[in-house]
């Protein structure tokens, strides 16, 4: 699944809204592997930020592994170290390729064995 989000998420229940409308998108797929392109996005609040970063590294959440692309290498290394110490399902990746194929890794398939689109 690839959730682009651009512009900004200015409050909790605007991510609460999100949430619930991925989620939704999961049960209705079964696709639980997910690439969150937030390479066009604004900063937002920091509660924000917590309510969709604990909602995507939810030990009992919607995904197996998520992905989250960023527009740049030391965001993704901000993430990493949060998303590391948390144990969490989730990387940041700022290739869109990188992210695919961590993403592929986990079910053990390689780049040739699912379309990307």
């Amino acid at each position: 699944m690839w959730v682009i989000q651009v512009g900004l998420l200015e409050t909790v229940d605007a991510a609460l809204a999100l949430q619930r409308a991925v989620e939704a998108r999961v049960q209705a797929t079964g696709i639980d592997l997910a690439v969150f392109d937030n390479r066009k996005t604004d900063p937002v609040a920091a509660e924000v930020r917590e309510a969709m970063f604990s909602w995507v590294t939810r030990k009992s959440g919607p995904f197996h592994r998520a992905a989250l692309l960023l527009d740049s290498d030391l965001a993704a290394v901000r993430v990493n170290m949060d998303a590391l110490a948390r144990r969490a399902k989730l990387r940041a990746f700022a290739s869109g390729p990188e992210a695919v194929d961590w993403l592929r890794a986990s079910r053990g398939l390689r780049r040739r064995d699912l379309p990307t689109g």
